[in-house]
């Protein structure tokens, strides 16, 4: 699929009054932006001082094809939203990505620890210094979130002119 295939589409999809009609438009700009940076970060694609800023379709012919560590993730995103049933916050999503990854409920050490012993792992995991940063910088982090869509929307009324 070509780039100027999928701009077409974006523009189309852009033009439509329905929400999910400019909810497709905004995902294809996105990955418009996004492919044409990561192209832009490899060597063979960076222009140089006389070529235009626009790729070039002859090269992106040899671009690999897939990115298999992001589909991945994307899968795995999209098989815990679809066992959920898609009204699980993001961040309970991510919760159990960190479990999954570090293996902890499947590891045998911890499969074979006494009941006590478990409770104790787990009061530990709750109320450690760890556990206390972690949380601190969640909020911290949702906090910055939060504040930057504010700020999004802020500059966005104010350039439309709703101030």
């Amino acid at each position: 699929m070509r780039l100027n295939q999928l701009s077409k589409w974006r523009d189309d999809f852009s033009k439509t009054t329905t929400g999910k009609g400019q909810l497709i438009g905004r995902v294809l700009g996105e990955a418009i932006r996004t492919v044409k940076r990561q192209l832009l970060e490899m060597d063979y694609f960076k222009p140089s001082a006389n070529e235009e800023d626009d790729i070039d379709e002859r090269k992106l012919q040899f671009a690999p094809l897939t990115n298999l560590g992001c589909e991945s993730e994307f899968a795995g995103l999209s098989n815990c939203i679809r066992t959920t049933g898609g009204s699980t916050p993001l961040a309970s999503h991510s919760r159990k990505a960190i479990v999954k990854q570090n293996g902890l409920l499947t590891n045998s050490d911890f499969c074979e620890m006494s009941e006590d012993d478990r409770r104790k792992k787990w009061k530990w995991a709750r109320s450690s210094e760890q556990a206390r940063m972690a949380r601190r910088l969640e909020t911290e982090f949702l906090e910055k979130v939060k504040l930057s869509r504010q700020l999004a929307v802020q500059k966005k009324n104010e350039s439309a002119g709703c101030v």
